[in-house]
């Protein structure tokens, strides 16, 4: 995070739009555009395991998955879900997409894949375990940028807002409690806050670093795990638009990807309320709700 001078004008620089958010909500600065960009596919493959206990994402998920009995079917129907609803929103989601070098839609979506083709696929990670390239988020290449203001600058400048950053709440735990669960604090945890109850949000994007991380975060919100139940998942709000399995899942840009697309779609339905919730590396994760007046 840095912040410049320009004139009259501050300027934050950040790579987090929630950083971002904060610094609006306390004063520090009236408007910024977060973004994030990642060239994965020439990243050192050290960098894919967790600096604290030395084992990768998908070994941390196959422990994970055991501990809270996530069947591999229900894994690929999660991957089967991301790849067709991306799919079917191709044509909607290109006015979110900047194309470059001939590139024009994302490249991870895949019209011809099928529950048969994914069960097809061998473990990725553990020859006995459930995990496969087909139902975990790809690394990709990738970009992205979200400009937020504070509603006085907004209704300055005559812009109407796509959607309001009401809260946001950050959680951690030890990884050996699982490295992606603490998503099954932070939602709870917000919308307990708030005074929200899973049912009042009208749609939900989250994460799909694994379609098992997915399951079972969504398992500790239903069932209450270190945190109040919420509910069950109504699974026709959530990802919509496809997510991480089949988009793909560019770290440093995931997170403004996902919030771009959740308040255009909320635009296009006019929906009230979002969700969103990021799993991230350091067993750590965030969530806020996104709002429409």
């Amino acid at each position: 995070m840095e912040t410049r001078q320009s004139g009259a004008e501050r300027v934050l620089v950040v790579e987090d739009e929630t950083a971002l958010a904060d610094a609006i909500a306390r004063g520090r600065i009236e408007s910024g555009i977060a973004g994030g960009a990642e060239w994965l596919s020439g990243a050192d493959p050290s960098t894919f395991r967790e600096p604290t206990t030395g084992l990768s994402m998908g070994e941390h998920m196959e422990i994970t998955r055991r501990e809270w009995q996530i069947p591999r079917e229900r894994q690929d129907e999660i991957a089967f879900a991301s790849h067709r609803n991306a799919v079917a929103a191709r044509e909607k989601l290109a006015c979110e997409i900047v194309p470059l070098q001939g590139v024009e839609h994302d490249t991870g979506p895949r019209p011809d894949t099928s529950l048969e083709k994914l069960a097809a696929l061998t473990p990725a990670f553990d020859p006995a375990g459930t995990i496969t390239a087909g139902n975990a988020s790809p690394v990709t290449d990738d970009a992205s940028a979200v400009l937020l203001m504070s509603e006085e600058r907004a209704r300055a400048e005559e812009r109407e807002p796509l959607a309001y950053i009401e809260a946001m709440e950050y959680a951690a735990i030890h990884p050996d409690e699982g490295l992606l669960m603490a998503p099954a604090i932070a939602v709870p945890r917000l919308l307990k806050r708030a005074g929200l109850r899973l049912s009042d949000v009208d749609l939900i994007e989250i994460h799909e670093a694994f379609a098992a991380q997915v399951l079972a975060n969504a398992a500790a919100w239903e069932k209450g795990w270190k945190a109040p139940a919420t509910g069950p998942v109504d699974w026709s709000r959530v990802n919509v638009n496809g997510s991480s399995v089949a988009i793909g899942h560019p770290w440093a840009a995931t997170g403004g990807r996902i919030l771009t697309t959740l308040a255009y779609e909320m635009a296009r339905r006019q929906a009230r309320l979002g969700l969103v919730s990021i799993c991230a590396a350091g067993a750590m994760a965030g969530a806020f709700p996104l709002t429409r007046n």
